[in-house]
């Protein structure tokens, strides 16, 4: 089956709608919402997965959180409300909680309801028992959803000592005014649909015919957006569709093993290229942005104190106040505020050569710097700052150092990443497949060993950085913490780091245009529309609103770099 391919005519239908619908939606509504303070747990186990807000419409994501419940625990309201749905949907049973403020929570793959539909609950009660299955979901947890109107959030907010009403804010009048009547009927067909939506891992990898149909209707999306590139785009459409259109009935028809193999391959990597870019594209007309997003500009901030790891050739010299060039005090970091990451042990200076080292190290390294810096700060809350290789560092030190251990260290509310390659850059996957040839690998160490301002590629840490690395797969297959608001932002023309390479399940990305693509990689720590993000990711609202050129440079032509430079990878032999 040919997936369904975007004319310039049918984008700009689409367009149309969606920009009336920006217009519909521009009011503004305040609403009341308890305090976070008086929000209950559901159920007193650990949360065993996140939240995962999907990077764009038919993408992967969890949209709530499960939480450790065995099978007859009991499940009691987050807070006082109505019962505005109990019963069965899709073979397991839910029950859905209307609170004031517009604010539902839904409580899902329960073995027992002890409410009906319009029954008033109070903060505490029990209204069911855990040990029901369903979609994704097998006995042992809770599914906890919440939603603001029909929009899902990070159900832990609730539990953060923040004030709800900045989220409520946000949400358009109409929705929140139904939430506040919730109708039966919708409630089941809108948990219907979120069931449909609970597929694992990537946009490509469900078995499900929903899963097919979006994978590729996300992949006929990118490549209507590269029929709409140009000459060059125009031609090279027609082959590039069939050969991925071939490749996606292969991965979705294949077991895990078998999936898993396709994917890695050079035409299993392109798909998922374009499938993102597609899903990418789409996602930007469903978005939730904040239109008046206030620059970085000193005010504002988490208040929190910082630790910033630099990247590949960042350096920090005797006498250097910092190791890379990132406007902090635009952040609202105040100079006592920060504290700079050190590539080399027992230094706070280092070299760009200390930077090639085994990044499993330098994971460990930042644990016991961050450790140090919450001596020097007893009782602070920190926020992880990274430039590319470093917010890799960032998030294997998250995924392998810091779980399981979060007792250890001190309290992390944010992570930001600018232009990381938490998937790999494709240049390192050339770089490691050109240096496995002989002749190749003699070039390499040619370049390794010149005068030539370039890093050797050779380096530990580079190969460390090409997809599919034991780094990056450590990095991919772990949950992130959980209460870490973790997000990552990225250069939609970055040829060093393509924006596509900087999404990780879990996350929240944001790419924006920070000019020239031959520095971009570098200059995005100082670059307003990278700061602007940074805020709001700081002072825990929406990202900002991207362009619609943006997000086109973003999706399609992040996916055609990454192409470009896995060329070389492809023509040499293993």
């Amino acid at each position: 089956m040919r997936p369904p391919v975007l004319s310039r005519r049918r984008l700009a239908v689409v367009a149309i709608i969606c920009v009336w619908s920006m217009v519909v939606q521009a009011r503004a509504h305040t609403a009341s919402a308890q305090p976070a303070a008086e929000w209950l747990p559901p159920v007193p186990g650990p949360v065993v997965r996140p939240f995962v807000q999907p990077i764009a419409l038919y993408a992967a994501g969890h949209r709530g959180v499960d939480f450790a419940a065995g099978s007859g625990t009991q499940v009691r309201a987050a807070n006082d409300g109505t019962v505005s749905f109990a019963g069965d949907v899709a073979g397991s049973l839910h029950v859905v909680v209307a609170h004031d403020g517009g604010i539902r929570t839904s409580y899902s793959f329960l073995a027992s309801a002890d409410v009906r539909t319009g029954d008033d609950v109070r903060r505490g009660q029990v209204i069911g028992t855990a040990g029901g299955s369903g979609e994704g979901h097998e006995p042992g947890v809770l599914h906890f959803g919440v939603r603001v109107g029909d929009r899902y959030i990070d159900p832990l907010l609730l539990f953060r000592p923040r004030d709800l009403t900045q989220i409520v804010r946000l949400v358009p009048a109409e929705e929140l005014a139904a939430a506040e009547h919730p109708d039966p009927f919708e409630e089941r067909r809108a948990l219907q649909e979120w069931i449909e939506s609970q597929f694992q891992g990537c946009a490509v990898c469900g078995a499900s015919d929903w899963v097919a149909d979006h994978a590729a209707a996300a992949l006929g999306a990118g490549i209507g957006l590269l029929e709409d590139a140009g000459d060059a785009g125009l031609s090279w459409a027609p082959v590039v569709a069939d050969a991925l259109d071939t490749t996606l009935r292969v991965v979705l028809d294949a077991a895990d093993e078998a999936k898993r193999a396709a994917l890695s391959t050079p035409a299993g990597r392109m798909l998922q290229d374009f499938v993102t870019a597609g899903a990418s594209f789409l996602g930007w007309f469903a978005r939730e942005c904040d239109a008046h997003a206030p620059p970085a500009n000193g005010e504002g901030g988490s208040g929190n104190a910082m630790l910033a790891v630099g990247g590949l050739d960042s350096h920090r010299e005797r006498g250097d106040e910092s190791s890379f060039d990132l406007a902090a005090g635009a952040l609202g970091y105040d100079e006592s505020d920060r504290h700079w990451f050190s590539y080399r042990k027992g230094s706070e200076d280092y070299t760009k050569q200390d930077t090639y080292g085994d990044l499993r190290r330098k994971a460990r390294m930042l644990g016991a710097q961050l450790r140090r810096a919450a001596r020097e700060e007893p009782g602070r809350r920190f926020d992880l700052i990274g430039h590319s290789q470093g917010g890799v560092v960032i998030a294997l030190f998250l995924a392998t150092v810091y779980r399981g251990h979060e007792a250890d260290y001190p309290p992390i509310d944010h992570v930001v990443t600018f232009a990381s390659p938490l998937k790999g850059t494709p240049l390192a996957t050339t770089g490691d497949r050109v240096a496995s040839n002989p002749v190749g690998r003699a070039v390499m160490e040619g370049l390794g060993a010149s005068d030539l301002p370039v890093p050797d590629p050779l380096a530990t840490s580079i190969r460390q950085l090409a997809e599919g690395s034991d780094v990056i797969r450590d990095i991919d297959e772990a949950d992130l913490p959980e209460r870490i608001d973790f997000t990552s932002i990225a250069g939609v023309e970055d040829a060093e780091v393509p924006a596509g390479s900087t999404r990780l399940d879990g996350t929240r990305q944001q790419s924006v245009d920070v000019g020239d693509p031959l520095s971009s990689h570098g200059s995005i720590t100082t670059h307003p529309r990278a700061l602007m993000a940074a805020r709001a990711v700081l002072e825990d609202r929406r990202l900002p609103c991207t362009s619609f050129g943006e997000n086109v440079k973003g999706s399609i032509g992040s996916a055609l770099l990454a192409q470009v430079e896995r060329v070389g990878a492809q023509l040499v032999p293993g």
